[in-house]
């Protein structure tokens, strides 16, 4: 049949798996009532569930035996959630301030300010200043503004090979996952980068007028939201107003990357028949060398991978940290 001379041949394999882990009894740090003398314990609480699927098909579309051409795709596909399912208490914050476990929600969720808005999704703005009312200036409870776990991640690694020689080329597709980044908070506020170079116009915010202190939306005669129409200049579009609220600095971490490209030779035996080596391979690669963030603003260059929140559990977090660099290596690898 055609599926045995596959397998035969060995042009195709396939492997799927699924697995589900309930994890109890963690370690989290819940807060604690001022009047105790203390801001946080540690406790072993909680239940944490993750599913997920992997994925694994490799292709031998082109195979010849001995040093003839040989091409080999492996691609693999990963998938998972991770769910809080229970806690002694509200929510626990993982990391920052940013990160918390809350029931119902995947672990590491963002949590922070947002813009606020009218039942219809429109956003709040001030008519004194024609700025978007954050939620903390009304005494609203923060609230879910991002998740940083990945959707799924799928990778392809293609092997050529032709008598001594080696190249090997691996792409990357992530999809989904958010980012928190402070970078790009500060970058756009003092206006550093391409995004922000219409730096001399006015500007007006989508939304509708709002009392600032109570977050009722203003109406006309006709009873009718009043749109907003007042002008701002640049400086308080992003310095002042648009940057101050968490939810405006989450972003879509959906990232395409050319992760690693090597280039190999193997000397043949026949030079090293007078020397101690068993083999000698020289290699040239290069890692992490483009990128593409298609959800994230073009001029920040923002690599989603530049993460760090120092120790612990937090994700998805970017406090201004050192930006993503190429790496470029040669090796010989000797055996004796």
């Amino acid at each position: 049949s055609a599926a045995s001379d596959v397998y035969k041949r060995q042009l195709l394999n396939f492997d799927i798996s699924a697995y589900k882990r309930i994890s109890e009894d963690q370690i989290l740090s819940a807060g604690l009532a001022p009047s105790t003398g203390f801001s946080s314990t540690v406790i072993n609480a909680g239940r944490i569930d993750t599913e997920g699927i992997e994925v694994s098909l490799g292709i031998n579309p082109i195979r010849h035996d001995g040093d003839g051409f040989n091409w080999n795709i492996n691609n693999q596909f990963t998938a998972y959630e991770t769910t809080v399912i229970d806690l002694p208490v509200d929510q626990v914050n993982i990391s920052s301030g940013v990160n918390f476990a809350i029931e119902g929600q995947p672990y590491g969720a963002f949590r922070g300010t947002f813009a606020a808005k009218d039942d219809q999704g429109n956003i709040l703005i001030n008519p004194n200043t024609g700025k978007i009312i954050a939620s903390d200036a009304l005494g609203l409870q923060d609230q879910i503004i991002g998740d940083p776990n990945e959707d799924f991640r799928y990778t392809n690694i293609n092997t050529f090979t032709y008598k001594n020689f080696t190249l090997g080329v691996q792409l990357e597709y992530v999809h989904g996952g958010d980012i928190y980044s402070v970078t790009a908070s500060n970058l756009l506020r003092r206006g550093v980068t391409v995004d922000t170079e219409d730096r001399e116009g006015s500007f007006v915010i989508p939304g509708v007028l709002a009392n600032p202190d109570t977050g009722a939306v203003l109406t006309d005669a006709n009873g009718d939201k009043i749109k907003n129409n007042i002008q701002i200049g640049a400086n308080d579009l992003y310095f002042i107003n648009l940057m101050d609220v968490d939810e405006n600095i989450v972003y879509d971490a959906t990232t395409i990357r050319l992760r690693d490209v090597s280039l190999s030779y193997n000397m043949p035996e026949k030079f090293l028949k007078r020397s101690p080596f068993g083999s000698v391979v020289f290699t040239l690669s290069g890692n992490n060398l483009w990128y593409e963030t298609p959800n994230i603003p073009s001029g920040l260059n923002l690599d989603p991978e530049v993460l760090g929140s120092g120790t612990g559990n937090g994700k998805g977090l970017d406090f201004q940290n050192d930006p993503s660099y190429k790496q470029y290596s040669f090796g010989v690898k000797l055996t004796f």
